[in-house]
């Protein structure tokens, strides 16, 4: 009789402790539950005419790879035992085991892929069977004495179970492994190992949707038969197991088989085959439900609690000093594990050798685990104190005399520092959390010196020859004030300061507001008042260089002596008739005395009178006079001039006579050489027969009315504007 074994493959992963899966299988015929740790199943007892079958509960999915391991046992009667086991995988959730035995306990089904672990030859001579132990594979029914339906790549008929072609039949569990390795939606394959070597291959092709109709949801089934002979089959699952272990304290996930409906958890509200549980003590957790083919099921999980250890015994803090030789951390515990973060990250079994080449803290974590639970974790802290140091020293030099010298140390925060100030005794002070210290010397009057000898941290110390120096400067002083006193009225009064160089003297002058001026680097400035007109005060109150001041009261003062207003000059007239003296009026101040020249010449003075008042006189002048004053003076001040002051020489007669005649030859009575006001002429009536204002040559010897006048002598009245009014005659002279 033919045994045929079909074992369908599944990744191990869906066993994991925090997802899991219940291993129930249902049983039919001989097949029973024998242990369940490992879980192990009898498929027929050394009797005849035996079948047994186990179905998984846990629908898979050929849409993926999978992997399944197991072992099998075909007893111990070799020439005279049989049949063998098959493993299959259909559509079905409950297949049915044919009745009586043979076939390997097989489902009829035509939807149905068969792997055969034979171990009786049923044809003899034929190559449908093999004499020796051998497996094969099928699709699509049970295997007769015809290979139409075998499908293993590159052989017509079925291959020896072991690759020396040995007896299995010697009471010893074989480990069977079997892949699905799905390649895409139109190629998959099928192979079968023997004690982890390849034995048999299927054909690639779309076996989804030739032997399952493209349903690639699927149950796996183990079967066995026996006939007339008869040996005691069984099938160990090492890795399969109802019994899970976690943690007291763990949540763990368990599934129960997809594709049902109707799920009801004991101690839980799921309603999907998914539920959650925190194990906190042992149970039993099942779950009821209706599975794809209709029928109630129930899958059983047996959750334990494991006591979870405490943590390790640990140094809590170690402390180093930078750039010192580490040791590897230890704890006291068991299977030790150690972490980089108090949560997350994975545990290493070598104990960290903490690093001192950074100053700073850095926290270690370490495990141990009893009866495979791991601990809390527990905490070691190392800090890594700095090799201190001081990194600079800053002071607030330069000061002033009498000031406090203070030095700020800048370096490793919390550092004591030994230093020494002009020499002194060593002494020390403490740098703060942010690194900075300071060391004041207050009431200094000389010039400081800091010395640094030791930096050190706790146990972590260093050398330090760094060293500062404060200068002491003297307060500034004045030492003279020098004025140009007296000055004349519109002078420039002049202060000159003398005092410490570049330094800045605050002032006020006559009682206002406060002004500064500074020192050049030769110790003096000026304070000059232009156009002085007043007396001139200063005080000073104070003088300053950097930081350093001292408070001043030098007093000095300028007298300001009145200077001559600017005198005035004009000449009596604007004009001068040759032959007259050419007299100019000066006004200026009483009594003072102007200095003048003529045209030019040499300077000449002239004193005023008690009013202010003086004349300058040319005697009978030829030509046109200029006279320049140059000064002016009061006895004290002398105010230059530049005023000048001129008049012309004219020619005073007035004709006696002219000839209308139109010849152009003295046609009109010419007086364009005098500034006329007005002109008025008369007969020797006295009759007024001409006028005219502004007059220049204007009179061609006729009347105001147009007519000529006849030849003769008349009168005139000529008013001038500037010189006084003139009357005379005038002939007229006709040629008649």
């Amino acid at each position: 009789m033919k045994k045929t074994l079909f074992f369908y493959l599944i990744i191990l992963s869906l066993f994991f402790f925090n997802r899991i899966n219940s291993q129930n299988f249902s049983t039919q015929g001989s097949a029973q539950l024998t242990s369940m740790n490992p879980l192990q199943y009898t498929i027929t007892p050394d009797q005849q005419v035996q079948a047994g079958l186990i179905t998984n509960y846990f629908p898979l999915n050929l849409n993926s790879s999978l992997e399944l391991n197991f072992e099998m046992n075909f007893g111990s009667k070799n020439s005279n035992g049989a049949d063998g086991m098959a493993f299959t995988l259909s559509n079905l959730c409950n297949p049915t085991l044919p009745s009586g035995g043979g076939f390997l306990g097989i489902p009829s089904s035509n939807n149905i892929l068969i792997v055969e672990f034979d171990t009786y030859d049923n044809d003899g001579a034929g190559n449908s069977d093999l004499s020796d132990d051998h497996l094969a594979i099928y699709k699509s029914g049970i295997p007769a004495s015809d290979l139409a339906n075998l499908i293993i790549q590159g052989s017509n008929i079925p291959v020896c179970i072991l690759n020396n072609c040995g007896n299995i039949e010697n009471n010893t569990f074989i480990p069977i492994k079997i892949k699905w390795i799905y390649i895409d939606a139109t190629q998959q394959k099928l192979e079968v190992y023997i004690n982890n070597i390849l034995r048999a291959t299927s054909t690639t092709a779309n076996h989804i949707a030739s032997i399952f109709s493209g349903n690639a949801n699927v149950f796996w089934s183990i079967s066995g038969a026996t006939g007339s002979l008869s040996n005691f089959q069984r099938i160990r699952f090492p890795d399969f197991t109802n019994t899970f272990e976690t943690c007291s304290g763990n949540s763990i996930t368990l599934n129960a088989p997809l594709l049902g409906s109707n799920y009801i958890w004991s101690n839980n509200s799921s309603n999907t085959n998914v539920a959650n549980y925190i194990v906190n003590s042992n149970q039993t957790v099942t779950c009821t439900y209706t599975d794809f083919c209709g029928q109630s099921k129930t899958v059983t999980f047996n959750l334990q609690a494991k006591t979870t250890p405490s943590p390790p015994a640990t140094n809590s803090t170690i402390t180093y000093c930078q750039n010192a030789t580490a040791n590897s951390l230890t704890a006291t515990g068991t299977d030790l594990l150690w972490y980089s973060s108090a949560t997350g990250g994975i545990g290493s079994t070598s104990p960290p050798i903490p690093s001192t080449l950074i100053a700073g803290t850095t926290t270690y974590y370490v495990t141990q685990t009893v009866f495979g639970c791991e601990s809390a974790r527990a905490a070691i802290t190392i800090i890594v104190n700095p090799i201190p140091n001081v990194t600079s020293i800053e002071s607030n030099s330069p000061i002033c005399f009498g000031e406090s010298a203070n030095f700020t140390i800048n370096g490793t925060p919390n550092a004591t520092v030994t230093y020494a100030v002009n020499g002194g005794a060593s002494t020390t002070t403490t740098i703060n959390s942010s690194g900075v210290g300071t060391i004041s010397i207050p009431n200094s009057i000389t010039n400081v010196s800091l010395v640094l000898s030791q930096v050190n941290i706790g146990l972590c110390s260093s050398l330090s020859t760094l060293t500062e120096n404060v200068m002491v400067l003297a307060l500034p002083s004045i030492t003279s004030v020098v004025t140009n006193s007296p000055v004349c009225s519109e002078d420039t009064a002049m202060f000159i300061i003398n005092g410490t160089a570049n330094s800045t003297v605050t002032f006020t002058l006559n009682g206002g507001t406060s002004s500064t001026i500074v020192l050049n680097t030769n110790g003096t400035n000026t304070i000059s008042i232009d156009n002085a007109t007043a007396n001139q005060s200063l005080l000073l109150s104070n003088i300053s260089v950097g930081n350093c001041n001292t408070t001043l009261t030098n007093t000095a003062s300028i007298i300001v002596n009145p200077t001559p207003n600017f005198p005035t000059i004009a000449p009596q007239t604007e004009t001068f008739c040759v032959g007259s003296d050419m007299v100019f009026n000066v006004i200026g101040g009483a009594n003072e005395t102007v200095t003048y020249t003529i045209n030019n010449g040499s300077n000449q003075s002239l004193t005023l009178d008690a009013l202010g008042r003086g004349m300058i006189t040319i005697p009978n002048p030829t030509a046109i006079v200029t006279i320049d004053l140059v000064n002016i003076t009061n006895g004290i001040c002398l105010r230059s001039l530049t005023v000048s002051s001129d008049a012309t020489l004219i020619t005073c007669e007035i004709p006696k006579g002219f000839s209308p005649n139109g010849d152009g030859n003295n046609d009109t009575w010419d007086l364009s050489s005098f500034d006329i006001k007005r002109v008025e002429v008369y007969n020797r009536y006295g009759l007024k027969v001409y006028s005219k204002t502004s007059y220049t040559n204007q009179w061609s010897g006729k009347s105001d009315t147009g007519n000529e006048l006849p030849t003769g002598t008349y009168y005139f009245m000529i008013e001038f504007n500037d010189r006084p009014s003139e009357t005379g005659w005038v002939y007229i002279n006709r040629g008649e």
